[in-house]
């Protein structure tokens, strides 16, 4: 299986659990920011990253979903996010809920 890790990160923090995610799959992987990722084609599975802007997906990543993860005949597609949540704290939120499936483990 074929996976790919692509995310947007413009502080750091999108990027830090791309790493994790990363980290954690085994076998065929790559990581690319989604600036440098131009299409799915080619991967089993793909895992697509991106901050929140005003209460929704950057303009970045929801422009590159729209254009390809729709399209990819190969690719599922994982989608997650990261966002800072103004006056409270949550930390490890983004870990507790994700969960990668066993076959890219």
């Amino acid at each position: 299986m074929k996976v790919l890790v692509t995310y947007l990160s413009q502080t750091g923090n999108t990027k830090k659990v791309a790493d994790a995610i990363f980290g954690e799959i085994k076998g065929d992987k790559e990581m690319k920011t989604l600036e440098t990722t131009s299409d799915l084609n080619g991967y089993d599975l793909a895992f697509v990253g991106f901050p929140v802007w005003s209460s929704g997906p950057a303009e970045p990543a929801k422009k590159f979903l729209e254009a390809h993860a729709p399209r990819s005949a190969d690719a599922r597609v994982s989608r997650w996010h990261t966002s800072e949540l103004q006056g409270s704290s949550c930390p490890g939120s983004a870990g507790r809920f994700l969960r990668l499936p066993r076959s890219a483990l």
